[in-house]
């Protein structure tokens, strides 16, 4: 099972729970990067009542939108005692980068819109580490603090540690766009599909002809609802 559906599980052995409260408990436990919105709540819910890992609690109110407590069923616990005693804890994972594969496919006529992208993740990790470094001096501490409390900012320093070296990154990939942006970088050759050698000249000519024939077909449509208002008007 994926981690949301494991943790929202083991959420459920606690105690029943509605979606939302489920949601919110998880997020607490763990922090921001655990928020799920309810929409991924309720498919994951779903997806464990058909696999008859929880169960309704029927008589328990709904909420005001007409949903139910949820509760785990022996299956469920089964199924939870299974995965912490059998299944690995995972490897080491390594982030794929959307940002990344864009500069990766920019070529040279991107350069500068892929510098301001940059820019903007930069911008945003900054502003995540702020917010997430802000929580995790806002968790209590000391020996007296309850366990949840010290493993929620234990997983909050991840998420700074992880933050901090995604800066990193960013400045690298800014440097490494501006120094190919200000030389004479050496590009591969693009290939149309066949697979044949193309220029710089030939992939102009042919945008062009895109950009004729797209204007062609914009003036078409303008004439023929140009002609239609007419009738309507006579």
């Amino acid at each position: 099972m994926s981690a949301a559906r494991n943790a929202l599980l083991g959420l459920l052995v606690e105690r029943p729970a509605y979606g939302y409260e489920l949601a919110n408990r998880l997020a607490g436990l763990l922090g921001p990067t655990w928020a799920i919105n309810p929409g991924q709540v309720s498919h994951t819910l779903r997806a464990l009542e058909r696999e008859a890992l929880i169960t309704p609690v029927t008589d328990a109110p709904k909420d005001r939108k007409g949903r139910q407590v949820m509760a785990i069923t022996q299956k469920g616990i089964e199924e939870v005692e299974r995965w912490w005693l059998q299944e690995p804890s995972g490897a080491a994972a390594l982030p794929r980068r959307p940002l990344l594969v864009k500069l990766a496919l920019a070529g040279p006529d991107r350069l500068e819109a892929s510098l301001r992208q940059i820019e903007d993740y930069t911008r945003d990790c900054a502003e995540r580490l702020s917010e997430i470094a802000r929580q995790h001096d806002a968790v209590p501490q000391g020996p007296a603090v309850r366990t949840d409390r010290m493993l929620l900012r234990l997983g909050l320093r991840g998420d700074i540690v992880h933050l901090k070296a995604e800066l990193e990154w960013a400045k690298d990939a800014h440097d490494t766009v501006s120094w190919i942006l200000y030389r004479d970088a050496d590009w591969p050759p693009r290939h149309d599909r066949a697979g044949t050698q193309r220029t710089h000249a030939e992939i102009g000519a042919q945008q062009r002809l895109f950009a004729r024939m797209a204007a062609r077909q914009l003036q078409a449509a303008e004439d023929v609802a140009s002609r239609g208002e007419d009738d309507a008007a006579s």
